[in-house]
Formats: structure tokens, sequence, C-alpha cells
């Protein structure tokens, strides 16, 4: 069975530090493939903040292009927003049911993962692949280690952390730095 990480994320924009954790994952044979999802609006973040889809996607596209096994997936675009990862799952899963669906998230997420609509849902069905964020380790010293501690004792089997590259280097700072009109040309891909 295909095994293909979903790396959902709002590329607001896409950087190098993206490009290389999902190079990272093929390397360590976690997955045939990882997906970029891009999401339209993630419930979490504030949908002013976000260039258009068609600039995000071009863009993503663009980085992605002729980098064997990742690939740009649209399928949130045509889903209600703001974006829920259950919905998109679903709409995955009965598109593609001979796929097997992981999810690639930094470990600021997995902090977050109990608040997702229906995540028991998603970590009954999904093995999570969590890479560090700048300033924690990738181990158990993340950012509130209760949180995942009560994740990973409910649900032990599918939470795997990984080693990934550790670019110090966010889409935040990006967009900021571009606004100041510098150089942001050795971050992007």
């Amino acid at each position: 069975m295909k095994q293909v990480s979903l790396f959902f994320g709002s590329f607001n924009p896409v950087h190098k530090g993206h490009i290389a954790l999902a190079e990272s994952i093929l390397e360590q044979k976690i997955a045939d493939e990882v997906w970029f999802v891009l999401s339209p609006h993630n419930p979490f973040k504030q949908e002013s903040d976000l260039w258009s889809e068609t600039e995000r996607a071009g863009r993503l596209k663009s980085a992605l292009g002729g980098r064997p096994g990742l690939v740009f997936c649209d399928v949130e675009l045509s889903l209600p927003k703001p974006s829920y990862t259950i919905q998109t799952l679903r709409c995955l899963w009965e598109k593609y049911p001979d796929i097997r669906f992981s999810i690639l998230m930094g470990g600021d997420n997995l902090e977050n993962l109990h608040l997702w609509r229906n995540s028991d849902t998603i970590l009954q069905a999904c093995d999570i692949y969590v890479y560090p964020r700048s300033g924690e380790a990738c181990g158990r010293e993340v950012c509130n280690p209760e949180a995942v501690t009560e994740i990973e004792r409910r649900f032990p089997e599918r939470i795997h952390k990984i080693k990934a590259p550790l670019l110090d280097i966010s889409s935040t700072q990006i967009r900021g730095m571009m606004q100041r009109g510098l150089d942001v040309s050795d971050l992007l891909p």
C-alpha cells in the first residue's frame, strides 16, 4: 500500500525549511510521497494575514516542481472554510482508498492537537510524525510537556518523533523581512 505523508500548511510562503523537512521524510522512508496540502484558512490563524490562495498555490507548485516525491495537493481549496483536518482526511480517504495517509506536523501543532476537531478520530486513523520546531528538542522536551504526554499516553502507537533538519526560519519571519525590503532569496526554494 502506498504511504503518503500529508504536510498541511498555509505555506505563506513555502520556504527551504519546508522542502528540507519533506525530503528528509522521503530519505528516511517514512513515506513514498509527501503531499503539501495548501490550507486556505487554518482555524487557528487570522485569515487577514494570508496571501491569496492563488499566490500561495502558484509559489508552492513552483517550489515543488521537479522534486520527486513532493506533491502539491489542493483538496482543501474546494472544501468549506475554515479548513479542518478531519474533513480533508475524509475526502482523501474516499478518493484514495488504496493509500495509507499519515500526518507530518511540528511539535507546536502536537501541543494543540487535542483542540482539533475530531482529534481522537484523526489519531485512531493516522500516524503522526512530529518534527522539532525552533526552540524545541527532538524528544519529550517540546512546548508543553503535559499536553504531549497526555496525547502520547492515549495514542502511543500513533505519535512518532522524528529527526529532521532544523532550519531556524519561519514564514512569519520571511514575510517580515519582505515587508522591510530585505533579500529573502536564500530562504526560498
